[in-house]
């Protein structure tokens, strides 16, 4: 009788902490991750026909008025099996989507006539209703013309319980029930490892109670006596699981593009047509070197099918430069092709800089290579809008990545959900970093131990940089949900490579956003391929080492390091790129590659790099030159020789035995040089691409130097540390700066009678929306003062956080003659803005005076007087307007506190009747008292301060003509 285990790897997250490679193979396996399927491709290489592809799958719908939640196993049958199985996580993924529930209807199931359906043991869909005879009954009817059936588990008493019912429903509906045991952890000492990995993904801590894991004991790998012994009251009621493994076809994963002749012989037609277009028009291509590299990569594309893969990046970039966003010239080793040059791929020349295609694709590479593009930062998404619109009928995802349990934080981890603070886990990870580990305490080394156990298991999920992957065959997805929700496909990049999917990184590069920005203001159209590379002007801007916003060369480091080595070609300037790194720089510090460089053929080929060995590209060469390997097999030779593990025995014969006369005795030590060198050589296809950039950025500072520091600090705005020594740099070289003026700045930083004009996009706290809401409202009318900036916003727009940060960024200076008015008018504002924005006058009533000789307006008047107190300028006229309106005479009228003060002002105040009024009650009866004239000791601008002072009290007087 076969009981078949039921796995649960870490791939399950918080449900398991199995890894494939401590699974045993002698049986038939079965892992069924919980609304996954991320390590099938892996699986099928360590398992291949031994692998039962299966899922877990929750369930949550109303059946008969009664809920119903669970999980169900689902098993493929077959190639159509498994893309019902990838349509039924699809499903429940997207209802994550919609409504935060992962999980399935029960309708999702029917039709699926080639998955194998279990009803999910304990835990399942029986687990909650198993009480209800008749719901049971109905609910595996419900199933009749599908692959269904029942499993039972026995792992606890619960278990056993539930088993027991469904054995007597198996019998009454004839439904087949199989027997499944859970496995979760390997063995029963690894259930202290489980809980702690669950608690952690859980968020739980050990000290809250009891936690939920105890369902889940008894959840390791027994043994099949063991097994039997369990079931032995029903074995003549449960059927073999063979039963279902022999219904099950061995199928192997494909690209339908990959494996399709039609699709590639169509492909590799259109590439050739493309191509003999571009050459037509190009004389370049027309040389008879030019001809035969491309004749030669041709071949090597037809060999390995993948020229539609060249037809799809080139369809991206010519959509990407017709819509004029900035292409990179080339990154990676996609610019050692001379097709891609033709076809506006890339944008290096690789035949004039020596780059070997084979580096990029060779006979024997089964994985598709990489096409990785720059492109300009902000239109990005715009780029990966257009691959998924352009492929409507094609799955077009992002790449899922895996996050692990890392040493430090899992230790931090472990020691939060025990209840302990950040100082004791910061004191344990300090033990291990000095190694003092044999010091510490009994309780000390038991949690150590316990976050190695963890360690390195999956954690959660993420999404690569910049890879995308368009493929017609039906993917299963996973979504995240950070900002806006994110479809992944469950395949990691290892193996969408098995699988030879296309998949292109779709990279954003702030620089080059930067260059057009530069060349849309100046009218200038920068091209990579047709670039002057030997201006003399820009190798000296970069030996003063004025380099701040040029590309590669911003740091401290490097410039110091330009210093010891010549830049007077645009090579030189490549091989500073390539060598500014770690391990290169240590190499040539201390040299063991001596007998190498004493060889004559090392020294022409390393010429360039004054005798240096930089690039891989020189080791193929090397390679080449003192064997009889083809370059494929020098590459192929690189590449094991950079992997940092101990040289393979056999490639250290065949590399012996393939030697050269001449180097036959020399073999071994030029072997183990080699080898030393290869870890820290690089790529120059890719040092080259990025040269041309580093070259452009510093054309456009030496040619454009106001426009290149207007971008800079556009395209860097966030970044403070780099606007800091962006502004330094501008004061090194001369270059006026305009403060920040609400009443002129704009949302980018613009050029003004050759200066800069720095923006508002410059304060930090400002959103986009409110600075342009500024912009609006300043184009009606200038801003006057701060009141009539923040009177003309509502009190939620602008803030007085908002007010604060636009006075402390300087933006408001420009709206008063001195600083300290622009702080007091600042603090008078944020005091009183609830007066100003929410005035509702109290109108009250009493006789009038007999002084009303004038007909001038009195608020026009006092709008043009300028008082001492200039900051209250503009609430003269905001309130007399109110109060105008109500008053309808030429009086001007306050209260405040227990005074009134009524003035009767006459052409430009040379004569001026103000008489003061005591109040005795605040009710609508006021008796007033005799008339003082004040006017003979009170200076006019003071009486001005003292009117409109009183104007911000909440009551005002409605006079009765």
């Amino acid at each position: 009788m076969k009981i078949q285990d039921k796995i649960y790897s870490d791939y399950s997250f918080e449900k398991g902490v199995i890894t494939s490679k401590t699974i045993n193979t002698h049986h038939k396996i079965l892992i069924a991750d919980h609304c996954n399927i991320h390590n099938l491709i892996i699986n099928h290489k360590l398992f291949k026909k031994k692998l039962i592809t299966a899922c877990e799958i929750p369930i949550n719908d109303f059946f008969l008025q009664t809920q119903i939640t669970g999980n169900v196993l689902l098993i493929a049958k077959n190639t159509q099996g498994y893309n019902e199985l990838c349509t039924v996580i699809n499903t429940a993924w997207l209802n994550y989507k919609q409504s935060n529930n992962l999980a399935v209807k029960l309708k999702t199931l029917i039709n699926k006539n080639h998955l194998i359906i279990l009803s999910g043991g304990y835990g399942g869909l029986y687990t909650k209703i198993i009480n209800n005879k008749k719901l049971c009954i109905k609910l595996t009817q419900y199933f009749k013309n599908t692959n269904f059936n029942i499993e039972i588990q026995r792992f606890n008493k619960y278990a056993f319980k539930e088993s027991l019912h469904l054995l007597k429903l198996g019998q009454l509906t004839h439904t087949r029930i199989y027997a499944t045991t859970p496995v979760r952890y390997k063995n029963k000492t690894d259930f202290k490892q489980f809980r702690y990995k669950y608690c952690i993904q859980k968020k739980l801590y050990l000290q809250q109670g009891k936690i939920p894991t105890r369902q889940y004991k008894n959840n390791s790998f027994i043994n099949a006596n063991k097994k039997i012994q369990l079931f032995k009251d029903c074995l003549q009621y449960i059927t073999d699981f063979t039963h279902i493994t022999k219904h099950i076809k061995p199928h192997i994963l494909k690209n339908n593009i990959a494996t399709n002749n039609q699709f590639t012989r169509q492909s590799q037609k259109q590439l050739k047509h493309n191509l003999i277009k571009t050459i037509k028009t190009n004389a370049l291509l027309r040389k008879p070197q030019y001809l035969k590299r491309i004749n030669k990569e041709l071949k090597i594309i037809k060999t390995t099918k993948f020229a539609h893969y060249f037809l799809t990046t080139s369809q991206i970039v010519k959509w990407a430069k017709s819509k004029k966003i900035q292409v990179g010239p080339g990154r990676g080793s996609c610019a050692s092709s001379l097709i891609a040059y033709a076809l506006k791929i890339t944008d290096v020349d690789p035949i004039k800089h020596a780059l070997i295609f084979e580096r990029f694709l060779n006979k024997k590479k089964t994985a598709i290579p990489d096409f990785d593009i720059d492109f300009c930062k902000r239109n990005r998404a715009k780029v990966i809008r257009f691959i998924k619109h352009h492929n409507k009928h094609t799955h077009v995802l992002n790449i899922v990545t895996f996050n692990k349990f890392l040493e430090k934080n899992t230790l931090r981890d472990i020691c939060r959900i025990l209840g302990h603070s950040f100082k004791f886990s910061s004191k344990i990870i300090n033990l291990i970093e000095l190694q003092q580990i044999h010091t510490a305490n009994a309780k000390i080394k038991k949690i150590i131990k316990i976050a190695q156990s963890i360690t390195g298991k999956i954690k959660a999920i993420g999404t690569h940089a910049g890879g995308i992957i368009i493929s017609k065959n039906l993917l299963p997805i996973s979504i995240i949900k950070t900002g806006k929700p994110q479809h992944l496909s469950q395949f990691d990049k290892h193996s969408i490579e098995h699988l030879k999917l296309v998949k292109i990184d779709i990279l954003g590069l702030n620089t080059l956003s930067i260059i057009k920005e530069i060349s849309r203001d100046t009218h200038i159209k920068i091209n990579f391929r047709n670039t002057n590379t030997t201006d003399k002007n820009i190798f000296k801007l970069l030996t003063t080492q004025n380099t701040t916003g040029i590309f590669q060369l911003e740091g401290k480091g490097i410039t110091n390091f330009i210093k010891t080595y010549t830049v007077k070609t645009f090579k030189d300037l490549t091989n500073i790129l390539a060598i500014y790194r770690p391990g290169p720089l240590n190499i040539l510090k201390d040299p063991t590659s001596n007998l190498l460089k004493t060889l004559p053929i090392v020294k022409k080929i390393t010429h360039e790099t004054k005798g240096k060995i930089i690039f891989q590209e020189q080791i193929i060469q090397i390679i080449k030159k003192i064997t009889n390997y083809s370059l494929n097999k020098c590459d192929i030779l690189r590449k094991t020789l950079s992997k940092q593990q101990t040289t393979n025995h056999t490639h250290h014969q065949h590399f012996i035995k393939h030697c050269k006369p001449p180097y036959k005795t020399i073999a071994t030590k030029l072997f183990v040089e080699l080898k030393e060198i290869t870890g820290y050589s690089f790529n120059k296809a890719h040092a080259v691409s990025y040269t041309y950039i580093t070259y452009i950025t510093a054309l456009l500072k030496v040619y454009f130097k106001l426009d290149f520091f207007i971008a800079l600090l556009n395209n860097n705005y966030k970044n403070i540390k780099k606007i800091t020594a962006i502004i330094k740099n501008i004061h090194h070289n001369k270059i006026k700066l305009i403060a920040i003026n609400i009443n002129k700045s704009d949302y980018n930083n613009r050029k003004h009678n050759n200066k800069i004009l720095l923006g508002l996009k410059l304060i930090k706290g400002l959103g986009k929306k409110l600075i342009k809401k500024i912009i609006r409202e300043r184009q009606k009318k200038k801003f006057k003062s701060i009141i009539d900036l923040v009177s003309r916003f509502k009190k939620h727009t602008l803030n007085k956080r908002t007010i604060q940060t636009l006075y402390y960024s300087g933006a408001l200076f420009k709206l008063e003659s001195t600083k300290e008015k622009c702080f007091k008018q600042m603090n008078f504002t944020l005091k009183y803005r609830d007066t100003i924005n929410n005035y509702k006058p109290q109108q009250l009533a009493f006789k009038s005076s007999n002084n009303i000789n004038s007909n001038r307006n009195i608020i026009t008047e006092l709008v043009l007087e300028k008082s001492s107190s200039g900051c209250f300028n503009y609430l003269y006229k905001k309130l007399l307007n109110k109060i105008h309106k109500l008053v309808r005479t030429k009086y001007l009228i306050a209260h405040y506190k227990h005074r009134i003060v009524i003035g009767l002002l006459l052409s430009k105040f040379k004569t001026t009747n103000t008489y003061e009024y005591l109040l005795e009650t605040d009710t609508i009866n006021i008796k007033l008292q005799s008339p003082i004239n004040i006017f003979k000791t009170v200076k006019i601008n003071t009486l001005l301060a003292c009117l409109t002072r009183g104007m911000l009290i909440k009551k005002y007087i409605k006079l009765n003509e």
